[in-house]
């Protein structure tokens, strides 16, 4: 995925869906968490040259801010994935889930939307 497809898929989940967040570096085919946070994506906005993501839980106050941030310079790729379990039972609540993996200045961040 583009820098501008990333924006878009991320713009497109906000206020519907529930996403856990999570930041880290990579670590052999595997990422070391640094950071994470969850809730509802809020408002995608663009200021100069990076997309500023808000992520809001119900249990914080507003005017917290928690999310993340895309650098239009420092990205590098982005990947989505659908995760369906083949079996109904084994869906749960939640359903089915996407991931979408975002590289950007060799840091990862991870976002796990729940469909």
């Amino acid at each position: 995925m583009t820098v501008d497809e990333t924006i878009e898929f991320l713009a497109d989940q906000r206020g519907r869906r529930y996403v856990e967040v999570a930041l880290g570096l990579p670590a052999g085919d595997d990422m070391a968490s640094l950071a994470a946070l969850d809730g509802q994506l809020g408002d995608v906005k663009q200021l100069n040259d990076r997309w500023s993501i808000r992520v809001c839980h119900p249990e914080v106050p507003p005017h917290i801010v928690s999310g993340f941030r895309i650098r239009r310079e420092l990205f590098e790729k982005a990947d989505v994935i659908a995760v369906v379990p083949e079996d109904p039972e084994e869906r749960g609540e939640q359903g089915s889930i996407w991931i979408l993996t975002i590289l950007q200045g060799g840091v990862i961040s991870e976002v796990t939307v729940y469909v």
